[in-house]
């Protein structure tokens, strides 16, 4: 019933809504772009126009190329003094707020969606620049809070004056966060109406190709597949991943097929950190497939054994979604959102635990907690039997009935803004 008010409510609006979204990226695999693709393929099939501004729209929202200020691009600004890099902050935003203000301007939006600059500002001009064109176009405003600054390592200690204006808070602008933690974390510092938004399931951005599956497939020469469908950066703890496999190949019985790694995403800008993952699959004889072609994203899904999910660090959790839409068993680090918010919702894995502990840089999960969960794998080889559970659970706690009534509440709006 819920379901079908909704419906009604989104498609019997006096008039199409024209609405934006703005992210430094929208058509990646990263979680934010995901979750951008499927509120505006929800938004568009009741007719509304949904228009995309990033990097593309606007240049200077590349956060590894643009000429500003980025907390990914520090080191270039080392020679600089606080007060020089706070006055070229000043100066760009302004450049920024002329750009957003005659983009926006001339889309005459109803609604605009901000994903994460307001609350990780890696581009702190674009950041300001883009609430300036907000707040003088009086536009009402959404800011999709996914992370936040100071859960991310990269933001100089010496700007904290700069950082600490986030998350912007103003009548025009409402908060989203997608996560209970969160929602009290931005409560604690004086914001009200925060609204939880966690991740949705949309089974329409997949697309499977069974040509291509099958060819994949003998690649890999009947050998066990684990899957890791994350970027290959630190915090997604990889290393974990290997340690499983590893594992997994000493332990495993002879009718069961060696394991082999596969990291559907290629290597991020952290070179530093993917020759560790391979120095360490190299000294525990790990085989490691690296997917270069993005296009095949879903398609190792499909042909996965076993998905890895070793994540230190999530705001929510898409790639967990992804593994039981495909119903696949999953290994899962216990990071902090999960424990609060999907794991009490009755969803079966095999866990690594929640703790962890470092060397050589790295974070481990504890191996005894490795090793307990390789041999419940192994134990339950050829009968996993929560992938229905946990496919019914995904469809009645992340599914299309939830997307939808949040949108709904999105455009009718939800009481006053901070």
């Amino acid at each position: 019933m819920q379901d079908k008010d909704a419906r009604k409510a989104l498609t019997n609006t006096k008039k199409p809504k024209r609405i934006g979204t703005v992210h430094f990226v929208t058509d990646g695999t990263d979680g934010v772009s995901l979750e951008i693709q499927k509120r505006k393929r929800a938004l568009e099939s009741f007719g509304h126009k949904v228009f995309l501004i990033d990097n593309y729209a606007i240049p200077f929202l590349d956060i590894y190329s643009t000429p500003f200020y980025s907390a990914l691009n520090s080191r270039y600004f080392k020679q600089q003094s606080i007060g020089q890099i706070i006055n070229n902050i000043k100066r760009d935003t302004l450049t920024a707020f002329k750009s957003f203000y005659k983009l926006l301007n001339t889309l005459k939006l109803d609604l605009l969606y901000v994903h994460n600059l307001f609350s990780l500002p890696i581009i702190p001009a674009a950041s300001l620049g883009l609430y300036k064109a907000i707040k003088k176009l009086g536009l009402k405003t959404i800011a999709v809070d996914h992370d936040f600054w100071d859960t991310r390592s990269y933001f100089e200690a010496r700007l904290q004056s700069v950082w600490k204006k986030f998350p912007i808070k103003s009548k025009f602008i409402w908060h989203q966060v997608i996560n209970s933690l969160d929602k009290h974390k931005l409560e604690q510092k004086g914001f009200t109406n925060v609204v939880i938004r966690h991740d949705i399931w949309d089974d329409s951005i997949v697309n499977l190709d069974k040509t291509k599956i099958l060819r994949l497939k003998k690649r890999f020469n009947k050998r066990t597949i684990f899957l890791v469908a994350t970027r290959i950066i630190p915090r997604k703890a990889i290393q974990n991943a290997i340690l499983f496999v590893h594992y997994f190949n000493r332990l495993r019985l002879q009718n069961i097929p060696p394991g082999v790694l596969v990291l559907s995403n290629p290597k991020d800008k952290d070179d530093n950190y993917y020759k560790k993952l391979l120095h360490l699959a190299q000294k525990l004889k790990v085989a490691i497939y690296e997917n270069t072609k993005p296009k095949y994203f879903w398609d190792f899904y499909q042909i996965a054994d076993v998905i890895l999910y070793p994540t230190l660090l999530e705001g929510f959790g898409n790639q967990f979604l992804e593994a039981m839409y495909f119903k696949k068993p999953t290994v899962v680090f216990e990071y902090q959102v999960f424990r609060h918010d999907i794991k009490p919702k009755g969803f079966k894995v095999y866990t690594l635990g929640h703790k962890y502990y470092t060397k050589d840089t790295l974070q481990f999960a504890l191996e005894s907690k490795v090793r307990q969960a390789v041999k419940e794998l192994i134990k339950d080889w050829g009968l996993y039997k929560y992938a229905e559970h946990n496919f019914k659970l995904l469809n009645k706690y992340f599914g299309e009935e939830a997307l939808l009534r949040f949108l709904k509440e999105d455009l009718g709006g939800f009481g006053d803004a901070n």
